[in-house]
């Protein structure tokens, strides 16, 4: 399989002001671009720079790449992370399950099925996180920077990166 055939593009309106930046994840984890000497930094940091990001935007677009996973979902576990480091494992269930995780800012509630794993409640303030869906796919990512919290799919066929632009 070639990787136009395993990138997934998404895109969101989102409404009213928010900060907008590049975010990515690689494996699973936030990677620090600005303060990286990686390969793949230096290329981040010069689009961060030509963007003019972070900033202050007005109803702008979510832009996500995700690279895609093969992997039925009996295969499938999600991993969160609060602050980087992992708080709970839990395999894709059959039943809905809702659950809380506490952030820097605050309590976090997700709801988990065999389907993936969505935010439904968020302390902060844009609720980006809300907006994102259901994440599904290996790989794929939900993240809540105001809250330093992410989930992550994880399954066999494992994802390569994952990017989040605003």
């Amino acid at each position: 399989m070639n990787i136009k055939s395993r990138l997934k593009y998404e895109e969101y309106d989102l409404i009213g002001n928010h900060t907008g930046d590049i975010v990515f994840v690689r494996e699973g984890n936030l990677f620090d671009f600005r303060n990286s000497e990686d390969s793949g930094a230096g290329l981040l940091k010069e689009i961060a720079t030509k963007l003019q990001l972070p900033s202050n935007l007005k109803n702008p677009k979510l832009v996500k790449f995700i690279a895609v996973g093969e992997a039925d979902n009996s295969d499938k576990t999600i991993k969160i992370f609060s602050n980087n480091s992992l708080v709970k494992e839990i395999k894709l269930k059959k039943e809905l399950v809702n659950f809380s995780v506490e952030g820097v800012q605050g309590t976090s509630e997700f709801q988990i099925s065999q389907n993936g794993i969505k935010a439904i409640s968020a302390p902060c303030g844009h609720k980006t996180c809300l907006k994102l869906g259901t994440a599904s796919i290996v790989g794929d990512s939900l993240v809540c920077i105001p809250n330093k919290l992410r989930a992550v799919v994880y399954g066999n066929g494992g994802g390569l990166l994952d990017a989040i632009s605003f």
